[in-house]
């Protein structure tokens, strides 16, 4: 199945997205295991699922975090979810971390939704500057950066590491507002 960018829309997370939230990570949890170790170790279960929109939904309210839905318009399913964490006040600056359904990808869907998360990011929350971390082999990842105006500003050397204990070294993307 594949939509248009402009056929989907964005929301922040809500309670009512448990079982739906759930099945799109249940779907693509081979994939989500290599970049999200940490969000699929807490959604192993729909009950998992629960707590982890619960706690999600304390964090939006304390301004730590903001997890983004993308929804398709025509069936209202969550076909994806953005990112804004490590979110820094005294700059500020945050990160922005992403991801489809692996049926969606390259459709240019994250494109188009980073790029409305990014104006939000700037103008309803001003954020000075945002960060993307990718693997430098995660070439989808770096052409969705790169398309909405990130500039790799470096490599940090075993930043990250996989659920299997493996830690990568990862490219730094930055943009300014």
């Amino acid at each position: 199945m594949s939509i248009a960018p402009d056929q989907f829309h964005i929301r922040l997370m809500s309670a009512d997205d448990a079982d739906a939230y759930f099945e799109l990570l249940d779907r693509n949890r081979k994939f989500l295991e290599e970049y999200f170790p940490v969000t699929v170790a807490l959604t192993h279960s729909r009950e998992d699922t629960i707590n982890y929109i619960t706690n999600s939904l304390y964090k939006i309210e304390r301004k730590e975090f903001y997890p983004f839905l993308i929804l398709a318009k025509k069936e209202n399913t969550i076909i994806g979810s953005i990112f804004v964490k490590s979110i820094e006040w005294n700059i500020p600056k945050a990160e922005l971390a992403y991801f489809i359904d692996h049926q969606m990808a390259g459709n240019g869907i994250i494109t188009a939704a980073l790029s409305q998360v990014i104006t939000y990011c700037f103008h309803e929350l001003l954020i000075r500057k945002l960060l993307i971390k990718t693997h430098e082999t995660n070439f989808r990842s770096r052409r969705v950066a790169e398309k909405n105006g990130f500039q790799v500003e470096g490599t940090i050397r075993y930043d990250h590491k996989t659920t299997d204990g493996r830690l990568l070294d990862m490219l730094y993307y930055g943009l300014v507002r």
